[in-house]
């Protein structure tokens, strides 16, 4: 049996010791001096690459002070980040995201107010805020980013 056979949405058959990173990684994520705060996964399609970053995030996840955004890349990536931050939190969280002068929340993701035009520069925004209320709350965040593509 081949451990790289490539598939969707699926658990290989053998992580080949990878448990033990993933718990490394895991933990390490609250030390803030450690390496693992910003990680480029790599390696040849089908070894497993999707798997541990899903793993990694799971175990975070069950962590009380912790959000986890899985995203993927795509054409607006700070939109999508921004939508999945309030998605991801609980109501208290959402109601300090809410606070945030110009924006709403929605069904349909975020609106801007009608006189904030959609830059860079107003996402970046939005996210430094975002980020200084989720750290006054105590809350750390794992962004994952798979299948990330060389774009302007």
């Amino acid at each position: 049996m081949n451990p790289f056979s490539p598939n969707f949405d699926g658990t290989p058959e053998a992580l080949l010791n990878r448990e033990e990173l993933i718990d490394e990684v895991v933990e390490e994520l609250d030390n803030p001096n450690s390496p693992y705060k910003i990680s480029f996964v790599y390696g040849m399609r089908g070894v497993g690459k999707t798997t541990f970053l899903t793993e990694v995030g799971r175990k975070v996840e069950r962590k009380d002070n912790w959000l986890v955004v899985n995203l993927a890349m795509e054409s607006n990536l700070l939109a999508i980040l921004i939508d999945n931050l309030y998605i991801e939190a609980d109501s208290k969280l959402q109601k300090v995201f809410e606070s945030i002068r110009g924006i709403t929340f929605s069904a349909f993701g975020l609106q801007l107010s009608a006189n904030i035009e959609h830059t860079l520069s107003t996402y970046q925004g939005i996210l430094t805020q975002m980020f200084s209320r989720l750290k006054d709350q105590g809350i750390k965040v794992l962004i994952t980013i798979d299948e990330v593509k060389s774009t302007k």
